[in-house]
C-alpha cells in the first residue's frame, strides 16, 4: 500500500515540547571587523509549535550606532527583551553604524505538534521518544514512535498488575512506561488519525488501516491490517466473545471478560479457529488472565494511532 502525507498516527499510549529537540537560549553574534559595533542577539528557544509560536528574545548592541531595529518590531533601544510571535522561520536585528548596515538573524524551526505524525512530517529526522503534543488546547507529553512506518502516537497502556478503564485515566501517566502504571487518553485528547496499532511494551505488534479508535464501545467490525490480513475488532462494556474471537457467539455471562478490547485474525475459511492475536481484559479478577492474548505474561499492552492517509 502507498501512503500520502496526511493528518497523523496513534499508539495506545500520545505536543511539541520535544525532549529530543533542544529548546535553548543561544545566538550571541558579533559584528564584522570593519566596525566597532558588537551585537548580542538571542532567543530562549528555536524549535516552536505552530500552535504556540511565542518566543522571548533579548538583544544588547554596543558601539557607534545610528539606529537599531528588529524585523516585525521596528526601531528599538540598544538593549532590551521582548516576547514576540514567530510567523516566519527567522527574525533579524539590523544596526546602522556610520551609515553602514549590519544584520544578524536567528533561525527557527516551526513544527506541527497536533500528533506524532504531523511532527514527523514537519521534520523527518525526528527520533522516537517523548514529545509534547497539542491535539487541542491542552499540551500532553507522550511517546512518539518515529520508526516502523513512523508517526505513531502512544495514547494508552494497560498493565496486568493495575488495569484501568479505557475511557481515560491520567492519574499515573507515564509515556515512557517505565513506572509500570496503566493510563489511557480520553477521546478529547486523542489526535486526529486514520490508522491504529496495538502492541506489547513500546513495540508495535499489529497495524490496522483506516480505523478510527475511540474509548467507547466498538461494535464488531472487520478491518484491514498492514500485513494484508483481515481482523475483527471489538469491545463491549457488557458483553464479550469466547476466547476473544468475534467469530464465535456473543456472551454476557461472565463479567470478568466484559470490556475486553479484542483484535483477532480472521480465518480464510469458514472454520472457527482461535488465533489469539491480541486482547486485554481490564475487568478480569485474575491478574494473569488480563493480558489474555499476550501469552498471559505480566507485561503492558498498548494502542497506537496513526493519522496518515492510506491508499489501497
Amino acid at each position: 500500500m502507498a501512503k500520502k502525507k496526511g493528518i497523523g498516527s496513534i499508539i495506545i499510549p500520545i505536543i511539541l515540547l520535544l525532549t529530543n529537540i533542544p529548546f535553548f537560549g543561544l545566538f550571541s553574534s558579533s559584528s564584522d571587523d570593519s566596525s566597532d559595533v558588537n551585537i548580542e542577539f538571542s532567543a530562549d528557544k528555536q524549535v516552536l509549535s505552530i500552535k504556540d509560536p511565542m518566543v522571548n528574545i533579548s538583544w544588547n548592541v554596543t558601539g557607534t550606532l545610528d539606529s537599531v531595529s528588529i524585523s516585525g518590531i521596528g526601531t528599538v533601544q540598544n538593549k532590551g527583551t521582548k516576547q514576540i510571535r514567530i510567523d516566519d522561520k527567522e527574525i533579524s536585528i539590523s544596526v546602522s553604524s556610520n551609515g553602514k548596515p549590519i544584520t544578524k538573524k536567528i533561525e527557527f524551526t516551526l513544527l506541527d505538534n497536533s500528533s506524532c505524525n504531523t511532527l514527523l512530517l514537519s521534520d523527518e529526522k525526528l527520533k522516537s521518544g517523548v514529545y509534547d503534543l497539542q491535539p487541542n488546547e491542552k499540551v500532553i507529553k507522550t511517546w512518539c514512535e518515529m520508526t516502523n512506518d513512523g508517526g505513531w502516537t502512544l495514547i494508552g497502556a494497560q498493565f496486568e498488575s493495575n488495569p484501568i478503564s479505557w475511557k481515560g485515566d491520567f492519574s499515573a501517566y507515564d509515556p515512557t512506561l517505565q513506572s509500570g502504571k496503566s493510563f489511557a487518553f480520553s477521546d478529547e485528547n486523542i489526535p486526529e488519525h486514520v490508522d491504529f496499532a496495538i502492541g506489547k511494551s513500546l513495540s508495535i505488534v499489529k497495524k490496522i488501516s483506516n480505523f478510527k479508535y475511540s474509548t467507547t464501545d466498538i461494535p464488531k467490525i472487520i478491518v484491514n491490517g498492514y500485513d494484508n490480513n483481515k481482523y475483527w475488532i471489538h469491545r463491549s462494556y457488557l458483553s464479550y466473545y469466547p476466547a476473544h474471537n468475534p467469530a464465535q457467539t456473543l456472551l454476557a455471562t461472565k463479567k470478568d471478560w466484559y470490556n475486553s478490547l479484542t483484535i483477532e485474525l480472521i480465518n480464510n475459511d469458514s472454520n472457527i479457529i482461535n488465533h489469539y492475536t491480541w486482547a486485554f481484559s481490564p475487568m478480569n479478577s485474575a491478574e494473569q488472565q488480563r493480558g489474555y492474548s499476550l501469552e498471559r505474561s505480566l507485561v503492558n499492552s498498548y494502542i497506537a494511532l496513526n493519522n496518515k492517509e492510506v491508499i489501497h
